[in-house]
This record gives structure tokens, sequence and C-alpha cells, in this order.
């Protein structure tokens, strides 16, 4: 079985699709969540992120299954399972320090009860985190809907009862902000 790496390109109503990596010899059942994991873990994925986003407009599917259009199968760079599986994950950095600031890494690692790898690596992890939440934006506030069994009359008067209850309070508060 193998999988396949598709770019994905919309330009007005076209759609153009080219394969960026051919996954040959994975195992049978095995579904896009795991590739997608395997590709993380062996240090590929970084290829496939657009605009700072992680697999943006990158897509993994199984190569016999590829959406019609779809280019470079044959000549994109392939990839063995049993390769990216063997690969070592761990990846190394070296950082220069002034002196002021690995006294203060080197406390705070202290504080914590940790070696200064592992505090390091822990919060270059919770960084890294953060910012990836910050370039996927806001999560979609979920849509209201009525409650069953009300009618349409029913749920549009609740919301105008609440929003008179919210601007009271509001009210209220500005009022104790003069007062005191």
């Amino acid at each position: 079985m193998r999988f396949a790496v598709i770019h994905t390109v919309r330009v007005g109503q076209r759609v153009h699709r080219k394969v960026r990596l051919v996954i040959n010899g994975v195992p049978e059942r095995t579904d896009a969540g795991s590739m997608i994991s395997v590709l993380e873990a062996s240090g590929r994925a970084g290829e496939f992120s657009e605009a700072g986003v992680a697999w943006g407009n990158h897509e993994v599917r199984v190569a016999e299954r590829l959406p019609k259009g779809t280019v470079d199968l044959d000549t994109a760079p392939t990839v063995d399972w049993s390769s990216m599986v063997d690969q070592q994950t761990v990846r190394r950095i070296t950082l220069r320090l002034d002196a002021p600031i690995y006294d203060k890494v080197l406390l705070a690692a202290k504080w914590s009860d940790r070696s200064i790898q592992s505090w390091c690596v822990e919060t270059l992890q919770t960084a890294a985190l953060a910012a990836e939440r910050e370039v996927a934006g806001p999560a979609e506030k979920p849509r209201r809907t009525r409650a069953a069994g009300t009618t349409k009359r029913q749920s549009s008067a609740q919301p105008k009862t609440r929003a008179k209850t919210r601007s009271s309070k509001s009210v209220e508060s500005e009022g104790d902000e003069t007062s005191g």
C-alpha cells in the first residue's frame, strides 16, 4: 500500500493538485491520521506547511485513490515506510545565551526541579504550541440553535430578555464606578 502527500492550489475556479511525496510499503489498514503522525515523528511534516500553517493546503491520501487531475504521482520523491519509522526523531539545536539569560534559565530549571535540557524542551514546546494556536486564529463560535420543543416566537423572545438583563447590569456597574 502507498500514500501520497498532495499540495492543492486553487486559482479562481480551477484546482491544481500536485503530489509532493509518495510513501511506499505502508502497512495495510494504516489510515491518513496515522500516516501524518509518522511523517511528523520522522521530521518530514515541516516540508508540508504553507504560510506558517502546518499541513496548510496539503493532505495525505492513499495513492490509488487520488482525485482526478492530480499530477506527478510517478515523478514525485519517494520514501519507504520502514525508513521513516526507523528515523531518529530527535533534532538538535545549539543556543548561545548571554550569561545573565543563562543564569535565569538555570534558576528556572532548578526551581522546577528539572534539568536545563528538560526545562528548555518543555518551554520551547509550550511556546511552539502557543504560536501555532495564534497562527490558526480563534476557534469558530458555535451557532445558536433553538431549543427543542420551542416555537420561533418563544426562542426569539428569550435573547431580548437576556439583552435587557445584560444592559441593566452594565448600567449598574457604570453607576458603581461613578459613585465610588
